[in-house]
């Protein structure tokens, strides 16, 4: 199937994602009350730490929606002669008009050292099939790719009575050690009048991302040299955001981590990222700020070693 790979593979640059790939916040008050108000029925699934990538007829796209990069291309065909039963039901699948949003992952993709024990160096699992412009929704998606023959997360649903009882099982099963990087929690569209949830609808679903555990690599912590005294102020949700993109850029490409000299190109791709994914968490946020923050994590990378 390498051949049908590497055509998929080319489509992408004349062509863009049919469904646009989402990206996921962390929850806010707002989607909680809206959970129980709304008496949805939430789906728990295993977040696997990886990468998101589109299958479709219009190609293979990576989360920001361009082609996919060598690195990822390479670890697709490696699960081509792995493999090759999965990649064949994935394109079945493609042939047949769905969308299938896949995560890569393995012992040789694993941003967040989640996988590092892995019985392959590479794998895949789908956690999203699209019809029409639209994501399937949970359960319906599990029928489906059940039919498809196709590999997806573990899960597990939930009908909390009120918000309280919500955030003790979204941090309870996120915890869990078969849920990996954390879980991600789906339900289908509702009504969603009245409610600051805008950023976690998405083209037939709503979802959203709890993740309570740290991640398994990290770099030493570098003494750098300050140029001033004044303290850079960038916690919660947004350095949480800014240090798994880090990692998972530098999954993609480490090249780009092999001098000084490249973190303006890494602050830029950051900023490019939150900018287009993320852009609630920067209002109130100085980009002077964000980008001494950005390049001193950056450098930490550079200058650091695994620990």
């Amino acid at each position: 199937r390498d051949p049908l790979l590497i055509e998929y593979f080319r489509r992408s640059f004349d062509n863009s994602p049919p469904i646009r790939p989402y990206h996921l916040d962390y929850p806010n008050d707002d989607i909680l009350r809206l959970i129980v108000d709304r008496e949805c029925e939430l789906y728990l699934e295993a977040k696997y730490d990886g990468t998101h990538i589109q299958f479709s007829k219009y190609g293979i796209f990576k989360h920001d929606g361009k082609p996919i990069s060598n690195e990822q291309l390479a670890g697709l065909m490696h699960i081509c002669l792995d493999n090759p039963s999965l990649v064949s039901r994935i394109f079945r699948a493609v042939e047949k008009g769905y969308v299938i949003e896949v995560e890569l992952f393995g012992k040789y993709y694993t941003p967040m050292g989640f996988h590092l024990t892995y019985d392959r160096l590479y794998d895949l699992t789908v956690f999203e099939v699209g019809l029409n412009g639209k994501w399937i929704p949970p359960p319906e998606k599990y029928i489906l790719l059940k039919e498809l023959k196709l590999p997806y997360p573990s899960y597990c649903a939930i009908k909390p009575r009120d918000v309280e009882e919500l955030r003790r099982k979204l941090s309870e099963i996120a915890g869990r050690d078969e849920y990996f990087e954390g879980a991600v929690a789906k339900t289908r569209l509702v009504d969603t009048s009245g409610y600051r949830v805008k950023q976690f609808v998405k083209d037939g679903l709503i979802a959203f991302k709890v993740k309570v555990k740290e991640p398994k690599i990290k770099f030493r912590k570098t003494r750098v040299k300050r140029r001033t005294k004044r303290e850079i102020r960038i916690g919660g949700a947004l350095a949480k955001e800014i240090n798994d993109e880090l990692l998972k850029l530098y999954s993609e490409n480490r090249g780009i981590f092999s001098s000084p000299r490249n973190i303006p190109r890494i602050i830029n791709y950051i900023l490019d990222y939150l900018r287009n994914a993320h852009p609630h968490l920067l209002e109130g946020v100085e980009e002077k700020d964000l980008k001494r923050y950005i390049a001193g994590k950056a450098l930490e990378i550079i200058r650091g070693k695994f620990r």
